[in-house]
């Protein structure tokens, strides 16, 4: 499944290692340095400042969509109750 995440750009959700907003992306240096290392791999898709980072192992992905629009989309990309079950542990 693929998550769409601005214009014409989609990726796979299976790729998908966290969906951030820019004050958790920016407020710790573990997430600093992670930015750094993918510095060339950065794909800005905001056509000004960004809402979400999507992090993925290859890249980064910069939003004009907030997370909470993203992780919307991102639940039809599931199973009922998945996304629930695996952040919270508990079934539903």
């Amino acid at each position: 499944m693929y998550l769409h995440l601005a214009e014409d750009v989609m990726i796979r959700s299976d790729d998908i290692i966290a969906i951030m907003d820019e004050r958790s992306l920016n407020s710790s240096i573990i997430n600093e340095a992670y930015l750094q290392a993918l510095e060339k791999a950065t794909v800005n898709l905001a056509k000004g400042s960004f809402k979400s980072a999507v992090i993925t192992q290859n890249a980064v992905y910069l939003s004009p969509f907030s997370p909470g629009i993203l992780f919307k989309r991102a639940i039809g990309l599931f199973p009922a109750g998945f996304l629930t079950e695996h952040f919270t542990g508990k079934p539903v």
